[in-house]
């Protein structure tokens, strides 16, 4: 698995994140085994559901070409998640200490979390 440097702007400001880049199986495990890591999927384009059983709370960020078209907290035990259009790459962040920078400016300070 490799680990990806990626740069995303977003709200008009320049989000730095590292994600392992999940690839064949690792797509349909995804945040179900590794709950702790940024995730990265790279995608043919196309408009794919996701779901999260047995996966923790978790931020999916939906990109075309690079650009955000999606973002959405993800809460446990959901079926048929998609985002509002066609996407090539989805970054999974789950809801942990360590990204509580990243989903504190993703979902807005007033939202608290449990960590």
């Amino acid at each position: 698995m490799k680990i990806k440097k990626f740069k995303i702007n977003l709200k008009g400001k320049k989000i730095n994140l590292e994600l392992k880049e999940m690839r064949w199986l690792n797509k349909a495990l995804g945040l179900m085994v590794y709950r702790k890591s940024n995730l990265l999927f790279k995608f043919g384009k196309g408009r794919r559901t996701i779901h999260s059983w047995f996966c923790p709370k978790f931020i999916a960020m939906w990109l075309d070409n690079g650009k955000v078209i999606d973002i959405q907290l993800i809460k446990p035990w959901r079926y048929s998640i998609k985002p509002k259009k066609d996407y090539d790459v989805l970054i999974e962040i789950p809801i942990t200490e360590s990204n509580f920078k990243i989903v504190n400016f993703v979902v807005g300070k007033k939202k608290k979390f449990k960590y």
